[in-house]
């Protein structure tokens, strides 16, 4: 709701306020007089029945303004807005130990290559795409916890979605809300490394946030090419403007 909105919805609120008021009052002062002859009764009676009339028009502004406001609240709602962006902020701590990343890439429609695949899921276990994106990171940087090489690991990845054109059919942005659990697809860990922790943070069209909890698991078997270890996240909270 703009700073323009509000002061019309205002004034027109008053007003409503003035009328019915200024209808009240009509009709109090018609009923106290006492009519001194038939022209005196036909006034008293004019100006009671503007007053119902005054108090009828005053109850429909405020009505008025009543349904107004609500849907222009409901429409300026960013829950209600549609999706234009998807970015997913994800921080995972993995337990030290003698290994090296994989410099494996993931390839996706045969024209970029990624490191890595978020992906997003409901309470009953299905995907969840909010619009047509995909969430990908391209890279990652990694935080030793420790002086030795062999400490705790923190990588830290940003993915990012493609931008969503406005259409008839794009999802709106309060679709966060049916995510339950996310799936990171890391190929560049090996096998058999411990996740110790961390987070992700998914964020919808800057403004609306929803944090995922990465709990203690670990990945199990062979290294291939072409092959998901799936590092999964929880819903802890969520961070919507009011």
């Amino acid at each position: 709701m703009t700073t323009g909105s509000i002061f019309w919805y205002v004034i027109s609120a008053v007003s409503g306020a003035f009328f019915v008021l200024a209808g009240l009052l009509m009709e109090q002062f018609s009923e106290q007089k006492l009519p001194k002859d038939i022209n005196d009764f036909r006034r008293c009676k004019c100006i009671k029945l503007c007053g119902e009339w005054f108090v009828i028009g005053g109850v429909l502004i405020e009505f008025a303004v009543g349904i107004f406001s609500t849907m222009d609240a409901w429409e300026n709602d960013p829950l209600n807005r549609p999706i234009r962006d998807i970015v997913a902020v994800v921080s995972i701590k993995v337990k030290g130990g003698d290994f090296n990343e994989i410099d494996t890439k993931l390839m996706m429609h045969g024209k970029m290559s990624w490191v890595s695949v978020l992906k997003m899921f409901g309470s009953d276990g299905k995907p969840i795409n909010l619009g047509k994106d995909t969430l990908v990171s391209d890279d990652f940087s990694t935080m030793y916890l420790q002086p030795s090489i062999n400490s705790d690991r923190l990588y830290l990845m940003r993915f990012t979605g493609v931008s969503i054109d406005s259409n008839s059919n794009e999802p709106l942005a309060k679709e966060i809300n049916r995510i339950a659990k996310t799936g990171i697809e890391a190929l560049f860990l090996p096998s058999n490394v411990e996740i110790i922790g961390g987070n992700v943070e998914l964020i919808v069209n800057s403004n609306i946030r929803k944090t995922f909890t990465i709990l203690p698991q670990k990945i199990d078997g062979d290294i291939a090419v072409g092959k998901f270890f799936v590092i999964f996240a929880t819903n802890s909270s969520s961070e919507n403007p009011k």
